[in-house]
């Protein structure tokens, strides 16, 4: 499962630009283990959970992915106090040419990553960045209705096509334009149908499920 993101940025100015785009996700496992990929022309980070594996309930892993050529990829924000890692971020952002790399070798918690991308524009250029973030949890069960005596699980469909989030990360950048030209002539089918409005927020609301 993925989402796209696709900036097209403007250089109205009479002069060439550098321009940094950060794309920032928080590893949502309970406890945390986050992975520099590096494949080709694709960077990102692997935001897993640690201790688990893919067969175990409550597995997940999380993956943003860029195919631009020059970008740089920060594992993990500074583990601090209060707002340390957010303002640490936010500092060598704003003050450094380059986001610098950071990396730990024990998990903790609520972790973020972040994956920064370096435009040049020429005066009156554009440009445009494409960010993934991709996201894999492979065993399901009954969580919304539990049964302490049951304890069955199956693979999401997803799951059984794709290793993990950076093998569907890689496969939405690879087809990029394919998969959004045909999403959005389903969501203009759908929309533009003869069905009550209830049934089409129905069946909007859950195609995920």
């Amino acid at each position: 499962t993925s989402a796209f993101f696709e900036w097209e940025i403007e250089n109205t100015t009479n002069e060439d630009i550098r321009f940094a785009l950060a794309c920032t996700v928080q590893n949502p496992a309970a406890s945390t283990l986050n992975r520099r990929m590096q494949e080709s022309v694709f960077s990102g980070i692997l935001f897993k959970s640690a201790g688990l594996n893919d067969h175990e309930a409550g597995y997940s892993d999380l993956c943003i992915l860029t195919d631009h050529s020059d970008s740089s990829v920060q594992e993990y924000w500074y583990r601090g106090s209060w707002k340390d890692g957010c303002t640490t971020y936010w500092k060598n952002f704003l003050n450094l040419a380059r986001m610098p790399e950071r990396s730990y070798s024990e998990p903790s918690k609520n972790d973020h990553g972040t994956v920064v991308s370096y435009v040049d524009i020429p005066a009156g250029d554009k440009a445009k960045v494409c960010f993934v973030i991709a996201w894999n949890v492979p065993v399901a069960y009954n969580y919304w209705n539990p049964r302490h005596e049951e304890c069955t699980t199956w693979r999401n469909y997803y799951a059984t096509q794709f290793q993990n989030s950076f093998e569907t990360a890689k496969y939405t950048l690879q087809n990029f334009d394919l998969l959004r030209d045909k999403t959005m002539l389903f969501v203009k089918a759908l929309q533009s149908c003869t069905l009550p409005p209830s049934i089409k927020d129905a069946i909007s609301a859950n195609l995920s499920v």
